[in-house]
């Protein structure tokens, strides 16, 4: 009989779509080791449709429960129906996961706050060391760093980049930008590049708005082509020969395609991520999203970065050492081999 397991993470117009991404990557790799996989999460429109593109069962998550102290929305049948729930969700509480600890359920997290987290069996995290001294065989275990970091099977093993002239930039906030950096960020990077440069900029689904860029693009000859929801990043990023970024699950996929980023801080979660990925040699950090003038650092690194190819070389060279994209199967690995541990079961 296949395992069940519940995903269950945040999405939408706040969270925008790290969490769900990075969850849907291990979903997949789970079910590629013959697991029932079912997602449970956000009801909104995007949210659905991005789930239904990636072929997994969706149930909406229940806000109701909220006030229960039931933060992860979960149905208490799925849960007693699930052999493990993964968990992905900055609004979990301790109470929750107590709840399906008591179930006997066996309990991933994906975290990236240093947590502890009660009944838990595996925290997957974005960090390179555990946050917590921990013993050899003790739960939780921590599956850290770069080798498990949570991407689609497109971003497994690319080819290493050949560095050329600089043709193609490619921006993006994420899936939401709070912060309305995107219109900020192009003007500056058409007005401080060649005119020989053009800039894809992306547009996530939880944009508010959009007519501003697309008026901006229209004027700008062709050098600024705007792409709104992609469900793939590969081609784009296939295409790029550097980035600006946010801090967080798309700086992991940049690394792993070779393609040296800028990146701007939008979330303090995103702290430790662009400091590893600056130490690691891939990325250069231009500043928080609140400070000012941050578009004006953001061009006078990016046209840098542009004129010199060594640098270039180096630092796509610095990523692809760093994620080679394989995360995704090697955490669906763990999880399956220790669940048979926990329980004394051979799956």
């Amino acid at each position: 009989m296949a395992m069940k397991i519940i995903l269950r993470p945040d999405a939408g117009p706040e969270a925008g779509l790290g969490h769900l991404g990075r969850s849907l990557a291990l979903g997949r790799a789970l079910k590629q080791k013959g697991a029932q996989v079912t997602v449970v999460s956000h009801n909104d429109a995007s949210t659905r449709e991005f789930i239904a593109k990636s072929g997994f069962n969706f149930i909406p998550l229940r806000e109701s429960l909220a006030p229960c102290g039931q933060v992860t929305g979960i149905e208490g049948d799925l849960v007693a129906d699930a052999d493990i729930v993964i968990i992905d969700s900055y609004k979990v509480t301790d109470e929750s996961l107590e709840q399906i600890a008591a179930r006997n359920k066996f309990l991933v997290i994906i975290d990236d706050l240093g947590k502890q987290y009660p009944g838990a069996q595996i925290v997957i995290t974005s960090r390179t060391t555990p946050p917590f001294p921990y013993r050899q065989g003790v739960w939780p275990l921590y599956l850290c760093s770069p080798r498990y970091a949570l991407l689609r099977e497109e971003f497994a093993d690319p080819p290493l980049r050949h560095t050329e002239i600089c043709r193609n930039v490619l921006l993006t906030m994420g899936g939401s930008d709070p912060f309305s950096l995107t219109t900020l960020l192009s003007e500056a990077l058409l007005e401080g590049l060649s005119s020989e440069i053009k800039v894809n900029v992306v547009l996530g689904p939880f944009f508010a708005s959009d007519d501003t860029i697309a008026a901006l693009a229209a004027q700008s000859g062709g050098r600024l082509v705007v792409h709104r929801s992609p469900f793939s990043m590969r081609q784009l990023m296939a295409k790029a020969d550097l980035a600006v970024s946010a801090g967080g699950q798309t700086l992991l996929e940049l690394a792993a395609m070779g393609i040296p980023a800028v990146v701007v801080q939008v979330a303090e979660n995103q702290a430790e991520n662009i400091r590893y990925f600056v130490n690691a040699g891939s990325t250069v950090f231009a500043g928080r999203a609140r400070e000012q003038d941050i578009q004006v650092k953001v061009a006078k690194l990016i046209t840098e970065l542009a004129s010199d190819i060594g640098l270039r070389e180096k630092m796509s060279l610095c990523g692809q050492r760093t994620v080679d994209g394989k995360g995704a199967s090697r955490a669906a690995e763990k999880i399956f081999a220790l669940f048979g541990e926990f329980y004394g079961d051979d799956v």
